[in-house]
């Protein structure tokens, strides 16, 4: 089996991550991978391959979830910032950056405290 150049490319740096559990390993594959080119793909091996396989499905798994916890976090932050705007007027700088280190489920707290809030200083005291 032969591998083009970035099947290549990837399979070094597969094989250069599994190395590193070993971390006297690394430099030897380092130098290895060298001096001889890498005509096998990790992915049809039949010990590494599943593992690998699992851990980058996880991997995405985890990509996603955080990526919907980021898009709830910035969907509620545009949300409380234009209920802010609109109920007491520009938003000061220093107060925006404390609302921008907020996370979602505080954010939510922040949007019902618009409703009642005298000054926006009421908003996250």
């Amino acid at each position: 089996m032969t591998l083009d150049a970035a099947e290549r490319g990837a399979a070094e740096e597969q094989l250069v991550i599994l190395a590193g559990l070993r971390r006297v390993l690394e430099p030897l594959v380092r130098e290895e991978v060298k001096r001889v080119p890498i005509t096998e793909n990790i992915l049809d091996h039949g010990i590494l391959g599943p593992v690998y396989k699992q851990g980058r499905q996880e991997g995405r798994h985890e990509g996603r979830q955080e990526g919907r916890q980021e898009g709830r976090q910035e969907g509620m932050l545009s949300v409380v910032r234009r209920q802010i705007q609109k109920r007491f007027g520009p938003i000061p700088g220093p107060f925006d950056e404390r609302l921008t280190r907020l996370a979602a489920n505080e954010l939510e707290e922040v949007s019902l405290r618009v409703l009642d809030a005298a000054t926006i200083d009421d908003l996250l005291s």
